[in-house]
């Protein structure tokens, strides 16, 4: 099937905003896209009010559209949803995870692990979101699994996604933490007490950011 315009510009502007080439507050100029892109401005359009409804964009009066940046109440509204999302997806996906699935999550955790030694804040965002993709990629609804996608994506834009950078003492925790949920998998445990801790897993990360000297990096 041919990709129309309208998703390939799509396509084109939100990998730009995730990987960083766009970073949250860059100027999103219609025509400007539209002549690097080889369409009119009609599908740019199209596609920066899409990305502005799965959050990634924002309007501004007399600017237009720009690289959405999330603050404070922003980001932990975001951790929030992630953290009832992710609990469920995971629960949806666990009677379908295979024994190879585990093993990736464990690696990726130890990766993990490694970053937390060696101070890598990246590697570690990266990390921890293959230790949870792991955990849910086999979840059958394919709308939850794009929304929990699309909402980690969100919150790792923001600078308050580095809360691994502030609190490496965080990182660790989230380590460990991991492998106790991977551990509560493997064994077979209730699909409410395996729900119930990845909750609470991430919420963690909310409270961090709430304590006081968050804002200053190590």
């Amino acid at each position: 099937m041919t990709t129309s315009k309208q998703e390939r510009v799509y396509r084109a502007v939100r990998k730009r905003i995730v990987d960083g080439t766009l970073p949250p507050g860059s100027r999103l100029v219609a025509d400007a896209l539209a002549r690097e892109l080889d369409v009119s401005p009609v599908p740019v359009r199209e596609a920066l009010r899409r990305l502005e409804a799965e959050g990634f964009v924002d309007y501004e009066l007399n600017v237009g559209a720009r690289v959405r940046t999330l603050d404070e109440d922003s980001w932990s509204e975001t951790l929030e949803a992630i953290a009832a999302l992710d609990g469920y997806v995971t629960r949806l996906a666990l009677p379908h995870i295979r024994p190879g699935d585990l093993v990736r999550a464990r690696e990726a955790n130890e990766r993990m692990r490694q970053a937390v030694r060696d101070a890598g804040p990246e590697q570690l965002k990266r990390a921890n979101q293959e230790v949870h993709a792991a955990l849910t990629a086999r979840c059958p609804n394919a709308y939850l699994r794009d929304l929990l996608a699309s909402s980690w994506t969100r919150l790792y834009m923001s600078q308050h996604g580095s809360v691994f950078l502030y609190h490496p003492e965080t990182a660790q925790h989230q380590v460990d933490d991991h492998e106790r949920i991977i551990g509560l998998i493997t064994d077979g445990n209730d699909p409410d007490v395996i729900e119930q801790a990845l909750r609470q897993h991430t919420l963690c990360l909310v409270q961090v950011m709430k304590s006081p000297g968050t804002s200053d990096p190590i």
